[in-house]
């Protein structure tokens, strides 16, 4: 319905009462209980589910440390593509070696942490990019590829010593200090709460 220039339009909503301790116009729907989403695993010993907002407030305080600044303007041999093409690539790795998703997503942040620390030559990020998911699978997996999968991998583009003594750079660089929040475990732990 149009309305007319000087006219004044009424809202109508409910105007609430600025006195302290009123009651007045105030909603007699009650706020519906949060189900706890971890109750259905609390059986299960290997979910922790007792512990799941312990972890989570954990996860969430050490993301903090992990923050990456932005270290492309001290990378005078590479930039913003070349990174967006190596990721890429490490996607190609994930899905030929049907590796888990967390790993994947480790694998980018090592690199982003060893790039924060170190500069680096174009010729060496592909060797950095499949020494972190060689870290990332051998911290997420089960079962990990081996070092030689990462070389064929690589088009055997390196020796077998410099994938090893890249891994062992990257984990000095980092102190080994790999347990990185990623955000997959969030959305993961967001979607769980969402749908319980």
């Amino acid at each position: 319905m149009p309305v007319s220039r000087g006219t004044k339009q009424t809202s109508k909503i409910p105007k609430l009462s600025n006195k302290p301790g009123s009651t007045e116009n105030v909603r007699s729907e009650k706020i519906p209980a949060i189900d706890d989403v971890d109750k259905e695993n609390l059986d299960d010993p290997c979910l922790s589910a007792e512990y799941a907002k312990d972890i989570f407030d954990y996860l969430k305080k050490r993301e903090e440390k992990f923050v990456i600044p932005n270290y492309m303007d001290k990378q005078s041999d590479l930039n913003r593509e070349m990174r967006a093409i190596l990721v890429d690539w490490m996607i190609e790795v994930q899905e030929n070696f049907e590796l888990n998703h967390e790993t994947l997503y480790l694998a980018v942040k090592l690199v982003d942490h060893f790039l924060t620390e170190t500069v680096c030559m174009r010729e060496t990020l592909q060797l950095i990019g499949s020494s972190a998911m060689l870290i990332s699978s051998k911290f997420e997996e089960r079962c990990p590829p081996c070092v030689d999968d990462f070389m064929y991998i690589c088009d055997d583009a390196y020796k077998r010593e410099e994938l090893i003594a890249m891994e062992m750079n990257i984990l000095k660089t980092l102190n080994f200090d790999i347990s990185i929040p990623i955000a997959y475990r969030f959305l993961r732990r967001y979607a769980k709460i969402h749908l319980g």
